[in-house]
């Protein structure tokens, strides 16, 4: 029931990142937040992610942080494109 409960967190936590990712792709540009917090976040996402691999059977949360380590990793790529299509729009 544990696995469940927070898993469920961690889900919700995905529907959070996915908003973010539309809000991402209809401003083609990442405004309001610290660039390095969204990669420090990701890394430990995928870390955690590994961290359950390793050391549980909580399949319910593993399950969780692979959804939101792709959608992570989604953004970064989505964070870099765009903020390089931009720095060669102003050159």
């Amino acid at each position: 029931m544990y696995d469940q409960i927070n898993s469920g967190f961690i889900f919700v936590a995905g529907i959070f990142y996915v908003l973010n990712l539309f809000k991402l792709i209809k401003d083609k540009d990442v405004k309001g937040i610290s660039k390095l917090s969204i990669c420090f976040f990701s890394v430990w996402n995928i870390w955690t992610l590994f961290f359950f691999l390793m050391v549980s059977e909580f399949w319910w949360t593993i399950a969780a942080y692979g959804i939101v380590a792709v959608l992570n990793v989604v953004y970064i790529i989505l964070m870099i494109k765009y903020t390089r299509k931009k720095t060669i729009d102003i050159s």
